[in-house]
Parts: structure tokens; C-alpha cells; sequence
């Protein structure tokens, strides 16, 4: 899942599958499993609707759709240069 923050709120972007590799993904998962938290952070709850592929959900997507989630979105980084609450939607 992915997100921005509106509003001093975070809000969902959708899911990115596009660009995690197996070890990629293993190294994140450590890198944050410790800050899971029991309560859903967003504040417009993620879709759990199965999308026309079968999913529940930069330059690194194609556009925005009118439910305000990422349209083909890959994972090109995670970036340290920013804090998580500076994040915000862009394009």
C-alpha cells in the first residue's frame, strides 16, 4: 500500500506490485514490520473490493483514477530524503 498525506491526514493510493522483487521485498518486509500498527493508518480506508484484475489495489504510474488511486504504479525506491508526513500527491 502506498499513500499521501492531505490535510495532516494520510491518505491510500492503492497497492505496487510492479518492481518489488522476492529479495526486495524480504529486505522491506524487515525494515517494517516493526512499525505495523493494529489500527488502519489511512484516513479513506483502503479498497478491499477485488479490482478488473482481480486486486483488492511519481513518473512511476501511468494517472490518477476518479477513486484518487494510482494507475499503474511500479516501485522504483524508497526515499530517505523526505520526511513521511512531507509526502504529498503529486501530478
Amino acid at each position: 500500500m502506498v499513500g499521501y498525506h492531505d490535510s495532516r491526514r494520510l491518505q491510500s493510493a492503492g497497492k505496487v506490485r510492479a518492481g518489488l522483487t522476492p529479495a526486495l521485498r524480504h529486505e522491506r518486509y524487515g525494515v517494517l514490520m516493526p512499525l505495523r500498527q493494529k489500527r488502519c493508518p489511512f484516513a479513506n480506508l483502503p479498497d478491499t473490493k477485488p479490482s478488473h484484475w482481480g486486486e483488492g489495489i511519481t513518473e512511476a504510474f501511468t494517472e490518477w483514477t476518479r477513486d484518487g488511486h494510482l494507475r499503474h504504479a511500479s516501485f522504483l525506491g524508497v526515499r530517505d530524503d523526505i520526511a513521511p508526513r512531507d509526502v504529498r500527491r503529486e501530478g
